[in-house]
């Protein structure tokens, strides 16, 4: 073969190794090319990842905080709106869900709202009911404390009135007590029928007209109502709870239908992937290059031995030191180029391929370092992450778990990684974790998301979330990937936190006290029930509105307010009066100085104490009144001791001076000059015995008028006794004769008196000076009716008709004391003999003087009292009293003591 065919063999061959390399060096190209393009995709890809789980993971928190509190924010709709990417179907089916899930919030809200309203009204009807039979009951407790201070013992009747104002109190506790749990008990409803039972047959005792019963049926009726709308509103309650469940369910299925830990996982086996391709394109060039780099100029060196040493063995032996660098991997060598024949172009020809494999290896160099990073970047968000993270093989066993996962473990990550993960498991919950799955790997439809137990390694029991799917590597083998989240704590704070906010929203709104709260501003911060009911402002109305603005009876009080959060002292002002309702009343006023949080203000305290204020004045009216009867006493006995004298000298001056026939008087007459006879001429003519007779008739009276007085104020122990009725009228009568009081013109000397007693009364075992105050008091109460009428002016003469009458069937002697005054209305016919009603003017009236009669007849005697009135048609006064009582009386006290 000739040395032209050797140089043509010669350049075929290298061309041939050349077309070779630049097919190896545009496939190594493209390979780089597809690496950075699937790099690209898997960054983009996790980008798209992180964000739509940060508006996943806030969703799903938004949700949890309105189930957790069951109440929705104003800008819970906000969290809803997906990112737009990839992920926009999947977050389409999460909005759905969370939307869903918080309309059924709010509509049990709502209804919550409803019933609390319907808890509210029946509370305000019960404690009405218990208002009104507790002053009820107090009226016959305190009937008996008022007879026990006039002197009598207590009847049965009374004796039983702590017991049903126990009852009372035992069936409110009961009230209240089901209000706050929301719950009607057996042993509730059994307490209830105990005092329902109790009540029915013992109650007719003390309540003789029905209205205590009646009372007492209407409380009970509204205790059923309570028992009804309880079990109702937990049904209702419950059926929402449901729902949000059920909806709640849907919430978290489509939470765990986008899960995206899967899909990093399939983005980081697509980049392996993609570098492992790139590593094998990369050995193969290198081999390829190496392999024909040494064989091509092994054939030149073959060539040359034939007798091309000087044209083609030096260069090529040249080339072929060059290609031993490259052989070894250094591939900044550069062959010499001795003539621009082909040998030489060769040369550069592999100078430049040395310098492209140089470039290529550098970039792939690049490639692996930024793979490296991206790769880095992965396990460091795996590694930071809240949650757990897991892959589990085949058998069970973890392949992979991070940090947080080893600290909800309780164990360190090398007696983790192969172990059987159903060792970490409670015993209760490894069938159904392993149960599923064992379905997830056999394709079947299964919730992806659910809870379970695990036991650390201290034996300590936690609960746990876990969100788990299925996915390939690169071999083709399924992994389980999931994540773990320990919610033991979540759980008990959300339990404990509502259960404090709950407790505490019942306390303040429970008080009967008005109770709000405001900042440093005078804004309002709390607003609780009772503050509600008096002002008509909703709580939701008033929160973060000035003070004044929606209690403007409070724009007053608001320096002191303002003084109180400055110096952080209580502010009281006691007994003051009231401004909510009306003029009349009283109140207490409290200001509390409140730092909470670091942020300063106050709670305003207010109490209605009118109750408490006129009873007060009653007490200190009723002392009044028995300081006065005493110096009343006092001066009745002083006054009839001269009195005494008066009448008896009265009378001995009659006897000496007109009696002619007593031996003493004439001695007397004669040792002076004169006769008897001419004494008794001398009086008859200046009509001296008129005037001793009114002198002793005038005395008599006198005496009369002290000795009712004196009987009608002294101290009596009970002393019953047999007394004609008709004398004790009449006196009663002479006793209110003398009674006229200056500042209101009232004169009972001026009523007509009309008497109507029957001849066949017997005489009534009674206590005289008790009938003589209840007699005493009707006449002055109608005298002083009368009074105002008579002061019209149109001839208008006050009358009163006492009638007396025997009752023999009755075996009763009834009493009626009729006038002519101005008369009642029903209204105030039911109300009359209630202790402290009066319809007198304030100061004028303790409304003490009928209830006191009231007691003193119908208890103390045994008897009855009624009244018959209509307006313009005067008023009758109706007394029955038995001829014997029929059980023993006994002495009661009063309501000032004994």
């Amino acid at each position: 073969m000739s040395i032209r065919k050797k140089i043509i063999t010669t350049g075929a061959a290298i061309f041939l190794v050349f077309v070779c390399l630049a097919l190896m060096n545009i496939w190594t190209h493209r390979a780089v090319l597809s690496n950075q393009q699937i790099r690209d995709a898997v960054d983009k890809r996790l980008s798209d990842i992180e964000e739509f789980e940060r508006w996943k993971n806030t969703a799903i928190q938004m949700v949890s905080e309105a189930v957790a509190t069951g109440h929705v924010h104003t800008y819970a709709n906000a969290p809803f709106s997906p990112p737009v990417g990839p992920f926009v179907q999947e977050g389409a089916l999460i909005e759905k869900a969370g939307k869903s899930l918080i309309g059924l919030i709010v509509e049990k809200e709502s209804t919550s709202g409803k019933i609390e309203k319907t808890f509210e009204r029946l509370r305000i009807e019960i404690n009405d009911l218990y208002y009104r039979l507790d002053e009820r009951i107090s009226t016959v407790l305190a009937k008996a404390q008022f007879d026990q201070v006039l002197g009598q013992e207590a009847s049965e009747q009374n004796a039983l009135a702590p017991y049903v104002l126990k009852s009372l109190n035992q069936l409110t506790l009961v009230f209240q007590n089901s209000l706050i749990s929301r719950n009607f008990s057996e042993e509730d409803r059994g307490l209830v029928a105990k005092n329902q039972r109790f009540l029915s047959s013992q109650l007719h005792l003390i309540d003789p007209d029905g209205t205590i019963g009646a009372l007492f049926e209407k409380l009970f009726d509204r205790f059923k109502t309570l028992d009804a709308f309880i079990l109702e509103s937990r049904t209702s309650l419950e059926g929402f709870d449901t729902r949000i469940e059920q909806a709640k369910a849907a919430f978290e299925k489509a939470v765990e239908s986008t899960e995206v830990q899967s899909m990093a996982a399939s983005a980081q086996s697509d980049l392996d992937e993609a570098n492992r391709r790139l590593e094998e394109a990369s050995g193969l060039n290198l081999t390829v290059v190496v392999v024909f780099l040494f064989f091509v100029p092994l054939f030149l060196i073959t060539i040359g031995i034939f007798g091309l040493d000087t044209i083609i063995v030096d260069p090529i032996t040249a080339l072929m030191k060059a290609m031993k660098h490259v052989e070894t991997g250094n591939f900044d060598v550069t062959a010499p180029v001795g003539a621009q024949d082909e040998i030489g172009k060769l040369a550069n020809a592999f100078n430049v391929m040395a310098k492209e494999i140089n470039t290529k290896i550098a970039e792939m160099t690049h490639l692996n370092h930024v793979l490296q990073k991206s790769e880095e970047k992965f396990r460091l968000y795996m590694e930071n992450t809240h949650d757990g993270v897991l892959i589990v093989d085949d058998d069970f066993k973890f392949e992979y778990v991070n940090s947080q996962m080893s600290h909800i473990l309780g164990y360190p990550l090398e007696e983790i990684i192969g172990q059987d993960y159903r060792y970490f498991i409670d015993e209760e919950s490894v069938r159904l974790v392993a149960e599923r799955h064992r379905l997830r790997r056999k394709g079947v439809d299964v919730p992806s998301r659910y809870e379970f137990t695990i036991v650390r390694k201290n034996g300590e029991k936690r609960n746990v979330q876990i969100s788990v799917g299925v996915t390939k590597d690169s071999n083709g083998n399924e992994k389980s990937v999931g994540t773990l989240l320990d919610t033991t704590d979540r759980k008990i704070a959300e339990q404990e936190a509502q259960h404090l906010r709950n407790q505490l929203i019942n306390i303040i709104n429970s008080m009967p006290s008005i109770l709000v709260g405001v900042d440093s501003d005078g804004n309002v911060t709390q607003w609780n029930k009772t503050t509600q009911r008096c002002t008509g402002i909703s709580a939701s109305e008033a929160v973060g509105k000035s003070l004044p603005e929606v209690f403007p009876q409070m724009a007053s009080e608001m320096e002191k307010i303002k003084k109180s959060v400055e110096t952080k002292e209580i502010i009281q002002e006691l007994s003051r009066p009231g401004f909510l309702e009306d003029d009349s009343g009283y109140e207490d006023l409290t200001i509390y100085p409140l730092t909470s949080n670091g942020v300063q203000g106050a709670v305003i305290r207010i109490d209605n104490v009118t109750e408490k204020v006129r009873m007060q004045e009653m007490m200190i009216q009723s002392e009044k009144m028995l300081s006065v009867g005493g110096l009343a006493a006092g001066m009745a006995h002083e006054i009839n001791n001269p009195l005494a004298g008066m009448i008896q000298t009265a009378g001995v001056l009659k006897n000496r001076l007109s009696r002619p026939d007593l031996p003493a008087n004439c001695e007397a007459a004669d040792s002076a000059g004169t006769s008897m006879q001419a004494i008794v001429a001398f009086m008859d003519r200046r009509g001296i015995p008129r005037m001793l007779d009114n002198m002793l008739t005038s005395g008599q009276r006198a005496a009369g008028i002290v000795s009712n007085m004196l009987s009608f104020a002294r101290k009596s122990e009970s002393a019953f006794s047999t007394h004609n009725l008709v004398e004790l009228i009449d006196q009663t009568v002479d006793l209110a004769g003398s009674d006229y009081d200056l500042k209101k013109k009232y004169d009972f000397r001026q009523v007509e008196i009309q008497r109507q007693y029957a001849s066949d009364v017997p005489p009534v075992l009674c206590e005289a000076s008790k009938i003589q105050q209840v007699l005493l008091n009707l006449l002055r109460n109608g005298a002083e009716a009368m009074q105002e009428m008579a002061g019209n002016g149109d001839g208008y003469q006050p009358r009163f008709i006492l009638r007396l009458n025997h009752e023999k069937e009755a075996g009763k002697v009834r009493i009626e004391l009729k006038d002519n005054g101005p008369g009642m209305d029903a209204a105030t016919c039911k109300r009359v003999f209630e202790p402290f009603f009066t319809t007198k003017p304030t100061g004028e009236g303790t409304g003490l003087g009928l209830s006191v009669s009231y007691f003193i007849v119908t208890e103390n005697h045994g008897g009855e009292m009624n009244v018959e009135s209509a307006p313009g048609k005067g008023t009758t006064f109706i007394v029955k009293l038995p001829l014997e009582p029929k059980e023993p009386l006994r002495r009661h006290t009063s309501l000032f003591g004994s």
